[in-house]
């Protein structure tokens, strides 16, 4: 068997694993303000002359009721301006619980460098956050991350995590997972993300189930 066969045979066999955890930790600890679900996500981007040009979307859906239970998405540019810096653009659609929630405009920058197998980022936006539910208004989004690619780059583990800063509202996401090059243009994401608000009496917990294409 070839080095690439045994780091995908590895990689399935990671996967498997963290599903496992996860569902040993739903089932071993739960509490009444704990929510577990699985969130989906799918991602295209291409590259026109130096840029990234591409869409995002995630949701989550009503197991019981049919249809989505949560939705995000929306298109994103990213510029570069040096070969660790570059700027980035997006503009997002949220709905929640069934009804429209916001729309999400941002802007911002992206850090980041691979030294060797790890690699390192930094993304600072202002989003502007104009709700159908509440006060419209700006906020902060953080979120700082560690990578490490295999020498095949079949497997990259990757963890980060996200803060929005928003008055006295504040929000934190820790990512933990790994993706899976399925081919040259086609990788897939298995993850577990936690987020949790400041001052709510519930805390989510997602098994995150993904595909990335790039054409």
């Amino acid at each position: 068997m070839s080095d690439a066969s045994v780091d995908k045979v590895k990689g399935f066999k990671l996967l498997l694993t963290l599903i496992l955890l996860f569902s040993s930790a739903t089932s071993a600890y739960s509490r009444a303000e704990d929510k577990y679900d699985i969130l989906y996500f799918a991602e295209g981007s291409t590259i026109i002359g130096k840029s990234t040009i591409g869409a995002y979307a995630e949701w989550c859906l009503h197991y019981n009721q049919g249809g989505f239970s949560y939705y995000y998405a929306g298109p994103y540019i990213s510029i570069p301006i040096t070969g660790w810096l570059a700027a980035q653009s997006a503009i997002y659609y949220i709905q929640d619980s069934g009804r429209p929630y916001a729309i999400w405009p941002s802007a911002g920058i992206k850090v980041s460098a691979a030294p060797g197998q790890f690699g390192l980022f930094l993304s600072e936006s202002l989003v502007y956050d104009y709700s159908f539910i509440k006060d419209s208004a700006p906020f902060l989004r953080t979120r700082a991350g560690v990578f490490y690619k295999q020498k095949h780059g079949l497997l990259t583990p990757s963890i980060w995590c996200e803060l929005y800063s928003w008055n006295d509202w504040i929000r934190i996401k820790t990512f933990a997972g790994i993706s899976v090059r399925m081919s040259s243009s086609l990788s897939l994401t298995v993850a577990y993300l936690h987020s949790e608000i400041n001052g709510r009496d519930y805390r989510l917990n997602h098994l995150v189930l993904g595909l990335a294409a790039k054409f």
